[in-house]
């Protein structure tokens, strides 16, 4: 059984840094990117954090344009 402590809900850009094997730099340019979207969709942003919930939803978007982007 989970608890809460084993369950993050806000992840920070060292988290997603190590999620996607990218740079602190990288990390930091997509939590800003998130903040932007999370701000236009009406949420308040927590400052150097992203919900686990919304990085989870945009997680495959970030890998995809990673792997194609250098294709094009």
């Amino acid at each position: 059984m989970s608890t809460v402590a084993e369950h993050k809900y806000f992840f920070s850009a060292g988290d997603i840094a190590a999620d996607l094997s990218i740079s602190g730099e990288e990390a930091a340019g997509l939590v800003k990117e998130l903040h932007k979207e999370l701000k236009a969709a009406g949420y308040m942003v927590v400052s150097g954090k992203v919900p686990s919930a919304w990085y989870s939803l945009r997680q495959q978007w970030f890998v995809l344009e990673r792997v194609l982007v250098p294709l094009c």
